[in-house]
């Protein structure tokens, strides 16, 4: 990325600091997300957190194998859910998930902290995740 600018310019300003932030954000995340695209399978690690404001969020990390074959882990978002239940969840991974173009077909593990919203045998996110894309999916707490 070639940036051309002024001899006079600081780049100081909060927008200009939250620009840059942006570009460098989207170039990281373009090219994770062609290795992610080229691998056979991905997993996701997923936490449900409350932050000191008492939001609550979802953070997401998804395991993959980059181009030599080696394990990697890519920070994949941190959004802001209105409540912990397994329905909300579900529709904020898909979401992701479809709009990285991520199918479930290739997602071979969930990993979690283990708390019922995500372990529950009839309803929780592990066993929707699994019957909406890949029956063969494990679940590890």
């Amino acid at each position: 990325m070639k940036v051309q600018c002024g001899k006079n310019a600081t780049y100081q300003s909060w927008d200009t600091a939250q620009g840059l932030l942006r570009q460098l954000s989207n170039e990281v995340n373009s090219s994770v997300q062609v290795e992610i695209d080229s691998s056979l399978h991905f997993s996701l690690m997923c936490d449900e957190v409350t932050d000191v404001a008492s939001r609550k969020h979802l953070a997401t990390l998804c395991n993959y194998l980059g181009p030599n074959k080696e394990v990697k882990v890519a920070f994949l978002n941190d959004v802001e859910i209105q409540d912990r239940k397994a329905e909300t969840i579900i529709r904020c991974l898909t979401s992701e998930l479809q709009s990285r173009s991520m199918p479930l077909t290739k997602m071979s593990c969930l990993a979690s902290d283990g708390a019922s919203t995500f372990s529950g045998s009839t309803s929780g996110v592990a066993k929707r995740l699994k019957d909406a894309g890949n029956s063969s999916m494990i679940f590890h707490h």
